[in-house]
C-alpha cells in the first residue's frame, strides 16, 4: 500500500513538474500565439472588424492592392450619440467617408447584420449575410485580437476560408509583461477566449433595448466589440 502511495505522489511530483514547465512556455510563447497572421491572398471580400479605425485603413491598402472586390463593414450597435468615437469605429456614415477618403468607392462598400457588439455576433451575421455559400475573406483584425478572431470565425463559419491580416497599430512586445499596454492586451484577450470557449456572448439585441430606455442606457453609451 506504502509502494502504490509513493508510485502516486512520484507521479503527481511529475505531473506538477510538466504543468510548471508548460506554464513557463505558454507565459513567454503567449504574445506570439495570439498574433497570428496570414499572407493576403485575393478573396471575395475584405471585413474589417469593428473595434479599431487603424483596421478600415489597412482594408483600404487591401482593396487598393487590388485583393477583393467588396468591402463587408459590420452594422455594430452605435451610442447614442452619432459622432465619431475617437477610440474606435465612427458611426455608419463615418466609416464609409473615411473609406472614400482612402479610394474606395461607395459602390464597392457593404454592410452586414444589425447591433452587433461581439466578434462572435460579428461571425454569425457574416454567416447569416453568406447565406451559407463557400468565400474566401480578408479578415481585417488587430494582432491582439487575430487568433480569438481566426479561432471564432473558423469555428462560426466552416464554409468559409478566413485569411487573417493585420495592421501594426497595437502589435505586442515580444517581452510583453514588461509593457504596460502588451500586458494589458495580452491578459483581456486570453480572457476573452477562455469566455468565448465557455460559451459567453455578448449579443447586442439585449444592449440596444436598455439603450434605448432612458436611466439604464446611461452607462451603456459606448459600444464595445471586442468580445
Amino acid at each position: 500500500m506504502m509502494r502504490i502511495a509513493r508510485l502516486l505522489l512520484d507521479l503527481f511530483g511529475v505531473l506538477a513538474l510538466l504543468s510548471s514547465i508548460l506554464a513557463v512556455v505558454l507565459f513567454f510563447s503567449i504574445a506570439g500565439w495570439l498574433q497570428y497572421q496570414d499572407e493576403p491572398l485575393a478573396a471575395d471580400y475584405i471585413v474589417p472588424l469593428a473595434g479599431d479605425g487603424a483596421r478600415l485603413i489597412k482594408a483600404a491598402e487591401l482593396f487598393g492592392a487590388g485583393l477583393a472586390p467588396v468591402i463587408l463593414l459590420s452594422n455594430e450597435l452605435q451610442p447614442r450619440s452619432s459622432e465619431a468615437d475617437g477610440e474606435g469605429f465612427p458611426a455608419r456614415d463615418g466609416r464609409v467617408a473615411i473609406l472614400n477618403s482612402l479610394g474606395v468607392p461607395k459602390q464597392r462598400i457593404s454592410h452586414y447584420g444589425s447591433n452587433l457588439l461581439s466578434t462572435t455576433e460579428e461571425a454569425e451575421a457574416l454567416g447569416a449575410h453568406l447565406a451559407k455559400r463557400k468565400a474566401t475573406v480578408l479578415l481585417v483584425t488587430s494582432p491582439y485580437q487575430a487568433r480569438r478572431a481566426k479561432l471564432i470565425f473558423e469555428r462560426e463559419l466552416p464554409d468559409v476560408r478566413c485569411i487573417v491580416v493585420w495592421p501594426l497599430k497595437d502589435e505586442l512586445q515580444p517581452s510583453w509583461w514588461r509593457d504596460k499596454n502588451s500586458a494589458v492586451l495580452v491578459v483581456t484577450e486570453v480572457a476573452k477566449v477562455i469566455f468565448y470557449f465557455s460559451g459567453g456572448v455578448f449579443r447586442g439585441a439585449e444592449v440596444a433595448t436598455a439603450i434605448a430606455q432612458p436611466q439604464t442606457g446611461q452607462a451603456l453609451q459606448r459600444s464595445n466589440l471586442e468580445f
